[in-house]
């Protein structure tokens, strides 16, 4: 990837996340499913041209790669986890809470 910034692309996936947001919250009659595929196709759109363009330069390393890549993913993850319990901890019962506790675990 050119390093260039694409608002473009970040649109799109915008409007992904939305219809899925949208179909969770019963505000949207269509499924969520096509929000979710567009959303897969372009961050693969994205690791692709960042992987093809570290191959190219010869400076491409599988493991930095994957670290990388489980590095964003666990820091959204942690803070999807750590937000969901904020909230369960406000709408759900004591015996619930905990069960939805320990499911994150």
């Amino acid at each position: 990837m050119n390093g260039k910034y694409r608002e473009d692309i970040d649109g799109i996936r915008a409007i992904a996340v939305t219809q899925v947001l949208l179909y969770h919250a019963d505000l949207f009659f269509g499924s969520g499913f096509l929000g979710v595929d567009v959303f897969f196709a372009i961050s693969g759109y994205f690791i692709t041209t960042i992987f093809l363009s570290n191959v190219q330069a010869g400076h491409f390393n599988l493991l930095s790669f994957y670290e990388r890549r489980a590095r964003h993913i666990l820091l959204a993850l942690t803070f999807v986890i750590l937000r969901c319990l904020q909230v369960a901890w406000f709408m759900l019962m004591p015996g619930k809470f905990v069960a939805f506790a320990q499911s994150k675990i």
